[in-house]
């Protein structure tokens, strides 16, 4: 066959296979579209030259083909995260700040312990339900923040106040009652002027001591006691004489003691008015226990001796174990030498004496078992001989 003389309309269909081809012969323009496959590409035959801009999609990438360095720098977006597949180790140091943080999304999971300082907390933050029981010592308040609207009805007991702290200004209107004054505390300088009258005396309490010279006038005197008395001749001439007439004085006694009963009967009313005789009619010696009404106290000392009584209110709290009671004696002793028993009316405590002076005496009130708080009486009795005076 001559050069060029086989034309494809003298080749049969399929007559020519790989083998009748040449090596090259097979380019671009023998190839119909669409005719190379991927089956026809060569391993690593297809470069990047080859591919037209936006050819490869996602379905043409394969699984884990895109790595680190075919990303171009800023080329993940946050579209292009999903989610959760940021994790910790990604972040880098430092990466994420305030604007980062969406609202309310860091718990106390994510704070470390001692991690939120007084910079971090707003003004005004933390509240009452924030405060652990007993958080607030003394060191936290500030001097003078307590008032009174903080303080709970009755929680200021007497351990909190400093001494001489309540003044008058403190005092209510009338808040002090007997029970609250110590024994033998109101004197002279407490009292005004005319504020004691016969309701506050005693009865049989005032003796001729308190009596000021010359304070008795016939004003004072029982009607008729008066005349009563001048009928009385020895007595009513024994005060008519003068110091100087003690001869007399003396004489004449001598001689009424002298006079028959008869005559004495003649010269001296039958029977006395009543409170008529006074300690100045009665002769030194002349009472014995046996003129007594009363079983006396009997006392070997030569001086005087006295019996003084009296009965103490006492209030025991329950957090105290002891009290002290102070007891002032209407009439002052010779000197301490003289006996004292006291007791109280609760079986759960006694009374023991810790002091003793000539004008008063110092009773310590002990618990002797536990007990609520304890509101008793206190009976004391005190016998020795009287401070001459």
């Amino acid at each position: 066959m001559a050069q060029g003389s086989v034309e494809s309309a003298h080749i049969a269909a399929g007559a020519i296979g790989s083998a009748e081809l040449s090596e090259g012969s097979v380019g671009a323009e023998q190839l119909q579209d669409g005719a190379v496959t991927g089956a026809k590409l060569a391993q690593g035959s297809v470069e990047s030259a080859h591919i037209a801009a936006g050819a490869i999609g996602s379905e043409e990438l394969g699984e884990g083909a895109v790595g680190p360095e075919q990303l171009q720098d800023g080329a993940v977006t946050g579209a292009k995260l999903a989610a959760g597949a940021v994790h910790a180790g990604h972040v880098a140091l430092g990466t994420i700040q305030s604007d980062h943080l969406g609202a309310e999304v860091i718990g106390t999971a994510k704070l470390q312990d001692q991690s939120v300082t007084g910079a971090k907390l707003a003004a005004a933050s933390v509240e009452s339900r924030h405060l652990a029981v007993e958080a607030i010592g003394t060191a936290k308040l500030q001097d003078q923040s307590v008032t009174g609207v903080k303080l709970a009805s009755g929680a200021v007991e007497e351990r909190h106040l400093a001494v001489e702290s309540v003044d008058t200004s403190k005092l209510r209107e009338r808040s002090i009652t007997g029970s609250k004054l110590a024994v033998g505390t109101i004197g002279t300088e407490h009292l005004t002027n005319d504020s004691i009258d016969g309701l506050h005396i005693k009865k049989e309490s005032i003796s001729g001591y308190h009596l000021l010279p010359g304070s008795i006038s016939a004003l004072h005197l029982e009607p008729g006691l008066l005349e009563q008395l001048q009928n009385l001749p020895v007595p009513s001439k024994l005060e008519d004489a003068e110091p100087e007439d003690a001869e007399l004085e003396q004489q004449a006694v001598t001689e009424a003691s002298e006079v028959q009963p008869e005559a004495q009967a003649q010269r001296f009313p039958e029977e006395l008015p009543d409170e008529s005789v006074q300690s100045r009619h009665i002769a030194e010696g002349a009472v014995t226990s046996k003129h007594l009404s009363f079983n006396p106290v009997q006392s070997p000392l030569a001086s005087p001796t006295v019996q003084q009584f009296g009965l103490v209110p006492f209030q025991l709290r329950v957090e105290e174990e002891f009290i002290e009671l102070l007891i002032q004696f209407d009439q002052p002793f010779a000197d301490d030498n003289y006996a004292v028993v006291a007791m109280t009316n609760q079986s759960a405590c006694y009374a023991a004496v810790l002091e003793k002076q000539n004008d008063c005496a110092l009773i310590e009130v002990v618990r002797s078992k536990y007990s609520p708080e304890l509101q008793g009486v206190l009976n004391w009795i005190a016998i020795g001989a009287l401070e001459m005076q």
